[in-house]
């Protein structure tokens, strides 16, 4: 550690960071601590010129900096401010403040912050509030996007208003928590304007720098556009600006099942690529000056792209390195390392708990620890000098993956095995598209015509990307699926790491090491399956209702592990259940395969979803309702499960056995009677009886198909829980059926502050009165039940995770 001062002054600070995220100390305490200790220090710096308390000054030099650390994310966290509401949402709020950042536009909207100085909430009295909002400017129409876009600049005094939104937190297990990460980003929130008319500049102030670097991220983004095809287009503005929002969801998805999701985020890769690209063009010039402004190109990149932490990172190793080479003095790259992360922590110190600031330095670590090793294995080796090349090639993507490997685990849940591979191929065509599209857009300022051929040759090689990605994602051996994975795993797989890494540098004999490795490995596989606890417990009933927003899903896993879902929500232009919500929750529960699919009835809300699921997940057969030739929806529905080769059955009066748990469906579709009921009313109608246990489900049945049932079934509708009819609409859920059901849990799927207003207050009255628990996701979010035929409990699922 002598070689490397600065490390230790960082590691300790880190700590100090740590200690505070997890324990949050009050303010006043740790500034206090924090004074007196640095007070102490200094004396005793002071008075022990001789050294003689060596020990002593070391160990109160350490408290100093842990002190220091806790003290600057203290302050960093105090100022995210919250907006004085108990209600996630709310319309119609007046905000006064002072426009801070302007991003990027995006295909539908463009966001900005804003540093609130006062609100109005529902017209009233005046709020003084100083926080950060994120806001969002929703027109439908273009040209008045673009026309607000151009008009607002960073700095601009403004009013506006909008709806607030304090941010979606967790709804389904596994799920993003996105108030979470707006509170770590200093935001209190999002607030949705719809109108220009609901934006006004009320100074026209400006912060000249950032208003000039945002002209020229514009510029360049404008060009990008109009040279470049959509995919191409959104691939090139996530490579030279860091910007993202163009590339689609399932893009990435493939990026990441093929291991090569890094090259996505501009980073060291990219620094470097932009590095050689400066050295290259000012080749000519004498060496001091060539460094000189490959520094200035170096740090005007990071200005372009926003500095992210990943190239705030790279270029801040880059610049040192080259000012270590013109200077002459020592360039050890840990120490640079540990400079690069101190300065960024210093203007951030939240960066430390971001999966980008994580992954980046994590892979940079790995790779000055790693591929020493690597390399002196494969220079041992007497293979031709081309393939050396080839396996050092391979061996600085080994090194990253290994340094980052608990770290996707834990962020993405998938553990890539072409990886070494996928990189090999897409490392080469990203360096080249990076050449190419910094190189086109030079051109086009000069000519267009030339521009656009040069444009060309990105087509060209994004599609030999793409292509090359989708192969490699599609493969059944791309990725395998590490789910439930924790800091906790995290922390057990870096220790041993650490230790394998002793092990290979300082034991000689080759009997030792290896026992020594397999011991390290096998400990290791140990300890992490302490915490390893499923969520949905084997020979239980679990029932969860998924939170789709205004719509139904539920997934039931029987004790034999057969799994049916009922439902699958809503599907849109903007929104799709079954693929942002369902498929996610079935991969966070390691569920492959859904034995059966149940569409209660052909209304989007409840089958929207399915579409997606049949195209990605193995579904075994689908119960619906019989088809309505009148409707072309109902048909192309089947026809598309057809082709994905899924057995449809109809509804019919009969009882399913699974392994001793009974599923009765209750809809008798020769009576005919019941051939007059409309689609709601024809919703299925299920039971399901596991041992003393029961749960009764009805779709969007209403008062006429309750009526139905309460003629036909009367004596066996009484069940444990019911999932409520209809969203909890006062159509649905009449007094007679809620008081012979009489359950003791009633399930409500309904949307946060949905356009129908449902639940009912009138139906939650009913239920109440007579003491069912309501459970309701607009309230909760995702609801587990779990029954081992005795008993129904619910698991307190957010808590697990």
């Amino acid at each position: 550690m002598r070689s490397f001062p600065i490390i230790k002054f960082v590691l300790l600070f880190i700590f100090g960071i740590v200690i505070q995220n997890y324990f949050n100390i009050n303010f006043p305490i740790l500034f206090i601590i924090t004074t007196f200790v640095l007070s102490v220090s200094l004396v005793i710096l002071i008075l022990n010129k001789s050294g003689s308390h060596q020990f002593l000054t070391n160990i109160i030099f350490s408290i100093a900096v842990i002190s220091f650390g806790a003290l600057l994310l203290a302050l960093n966290v105090k100022q995210t401010k919250q907006i004085p509401t108990e209600k996630d949402w709310i319309k119609g709020v007046k905000i006064y403040g002072t426009i801070s950042e302007i991003e990027l536009p995006r295909k539908n909207e463009f966001r900005f912050t804003i540093e609130t100085d006062s609100i109005f909430i529902h017209s009233r009295s005046k709020t003084q509030l100083k926080t950060k909002l994120l806001c969002r400017f929703l027109s439908v129409e273009k040209r008045e996007r673009d026309s607000i876009y151009k008009m607002l600049m960073s700095g601009n005094i403004i009013s506006l208003t909008g709806n607030f939104n304090k941010g979606k937190e967790r709804r389904n297990p596994g799920e993003f928590n996105y108030r979470k990460y707006l509170n770590q980003n200093g935001l209190a929130g999002t607030i949705s304007v719809l109108n220009s008319s609901d934006i006004l500049i009320l100074k026209d102030e400006s912060k000249v720098f950032s208003n000039i670097i945002n002209e020229i991220r514009q510029k360049i983004f404008n060009q990008i556009s109009k040279l470049h095809n959509g995919k191409t287009s959104g691939l090139l503005k996530g490579l030279i600006l860091a910007d993202r929002n163009d590339i689609d969801f399932e893009t990435k998805t493939e990026f990441v099942n093929a291991g090569v999701i890094h090259v996505l985020a501009v980073s060291g890769l990219h620094v470097g690529f932009i590095a050689v690209i400066f050295v290259v063009m000012f080749g000519r010039f004498h060496i001091i000056i060539r460094y000189i402004l490959t520094i200035f190109g170096l740090i005007l990149f990071l200005l372009i792209t926003g500095a992210p932490p990943s190239v705030f990172r790279a270029t801040i190793m880059a610049v040192l390195y080259l000012i270590a080479v013109l200077t002459n003095r020592s360039n050890n790259p840990f120490n640079i390392l540990a400079i690069a992360a101190l300065v960024l922590l210093l203007i951030n110190p939240s960066d430390l708990f971001q999966p980008g600031f994580q992954l980046s330095f994590a892979a940079v670590l790995s790779i000055l620890v790693i591929y020493p090793i690597i390399n002196s294995l494969i220079t041992s080796t007497k293979l031709p000098g081309w393939i050396q090349g080839i396996l050092l090639f391979m061996g600085v993507s080994l090194a990253a993956q290994i340094g980052t490997l608990p770290l996707t685990n834990y962020y993405f849940g998938k553990l890539s095995l072409i990886a070494l591979f996928s990189n090999l191929l897409v490392i080469p065509i990203i360096g080249f598209l990076v050449a190419n599209g910094i190189l086109t857009l030079f051109i086009s300022v000069f000519t267009m015509n030339i521009g656009a051929v040069f444009a060309d040759a990105s087509h060209l090689l994004s599609y030999l990307l793409f292509y090359s990605v989708k192969l490699s994602s599609s493969l059944p051996i791309s990725f395998i699926r590490i789910n439930s994975f924790t800091i906790y795993d995290s922390i057990i797989i870096y220790f041993s790491l650490i230790l394998l890494i002793v092990v290979i540098k300082r034991f000689y004999n080759s009997l030792l090491k290896l026992i020594s490795i397999l011991i390290i490995v096998f400990n290791a596989y140990i300890f992490i399956q302490f915490d390893d606890k499923p969520l949905l417990l084997k020979e239980r009933l679990s029932l969860v209702m998924i939170d789709v927003g205004q719509g139904d899903a539920f997934l039931i896993k029987f004790p034999n592990e057969k799994v049916w879902l009922i439902d699958a929500g809503n599907s849109t232009e903007y929104f799709d259940s079954g693929e942002r919500v369902i498929a996610p929750l079935l991969n966070y529960l390691n569920v492959d395969e859904i034995d059966c699919a149940v569409v209660s009835h052909m209304d989007s809300d409840h089958s929207g979803g399915f579409k997606y699921l049949f195209d990605k997940i193995k579904i075994n057969s689908l119960i619906k309702p019989d088809p309505d030739s009148t409707k072309n929806h109902d048909i192309l529905f089947e026809d598309f499960a057809r082709s994905k080769s899924i057995k449809i059955n109809y509804y019919r009066d009969t009882i399913i056995n699974i392994d001793g748990t009974q599923v009765y469906i209750l809809n008798n579709t020769s009576d005919s009677y019941y051939s007059l009921l409309s689609n709601n009313n024809k919703s299925g109608i299920i039971k399901i009886v596991y041992g003393k246990n029961s749960f009764l489900f009805t779709g969007d049945a209403e008062k006429e198909s309750e009526d139905y049932l309460l003629r036909n079934y009367k004596n066996f509708l009484q069940s444990d829980v019911l999932k409520v009819g209809h969203h909890g609409s006062t159509s649905s859920s009449s007094h007679d059926f809620i008081y012979n059901v009489k359950p003791k849990i009633s399930l409500i799927s309904a949307g946060v502050n949905n356009r129908f207003n449902h639940p009912s207050p009138k139906i939650i009255e009913r239920l109440e009165a007579i003491k069912s628990d309501i459970l309701r996701t607009d309230v909760e979010g995702a609801i587990i039940l779990q029954s081992d035929g005795h008993n129904i409990s619910k698991i307190d699922w957010k808590n697990k995770n």
